[in-house]
């Protein structure tokens, strides 16, 4: 939710912007926001959906980057001819429905059942699982999904603390470069044709 509100701020920014500096400047803010809001969302999908369908989910949060930027080249084609303000302002200010949504939306999602194990809380676990999944609490499969996260977190808190740095060494570099270059050109998009000549 805190994403959602610096995203927020960057897309306000650069909606009231009369000068290009302010607009780079509500751009950044915006970029800082949506690059937070692409760790996370992925990040909580990955901790509440099972295994089997993690890969479905996440693909799915892709398609949904995918439709976000067609609706977007189709408002931006629409607008590409007015002379006013509204020429970029519309097209940034679109920008709120996702981030209003998205904000609303976490207002209804429980915490993920591994962070609420690791805070120690069981119970809660077992409630965000049966609200994720709708099996009842007894289930053998929402136990043994519970059961399965706890020996994962287990193994993981034996290997120690992890640090940023753990990022750049060994076989991580090239996966984290892959990451980086993953969501740098997804965001590369070829200009829009010129309709006028048609």
């Amino acid at each position: 939710m805190i994403t959602c509100g610096i995203f927020g701020v960057g897309i306000l920014v650069q909606t009231v912007a009369g000068h290009i500096g302010v607009l780079m400047l509500g751009r950044a803010i915006a970029g800082f926001g949506v690059g937070l809001v692409s760790v996370m969302v992925p990040l909580y999908q990955s901790e509440c959906v099972p295994g089997s369908r993690r890969g479905t989910m996440v693909s799915c949060y892709q398609l949904a980057i995918t439709i976000g930027l067609f609706v977007g080249t189709i408002v931006v084609n629409f607008t590409k001819d007015m002379t006013s303000k509204g020429s970029y302002q519309i097209p940034i200010a679109l920008q709120f429905v996702w981030s209003i949504i998205l904000f609303a939306a976490m207002f209804f999602f429980p915490e993920t059942p591994r962070f609420l194990i690791k805070q120690g809380d069981w119970d809660g676990a077992i409630q965000a699982k049966v609200r994720l999944s709708g099996l009842p609490e007894d289930h053998p499969l929402l136990l043994d999904e519970l059961h399965e996260i706890q020996g994962n977190l287990d193994h993981e808190l034996s290997l120690g603390p992890g640090t940023y740095a753990q990022c750049w060494q060994g076989t991580n570099f090239r996966r984290t470069l892959l990451g980086i270059f993953m969501q740098a050109f997804q965001q590369c998009k070829p200009p829009l044709p010129s309709f006028a000549s048609h």
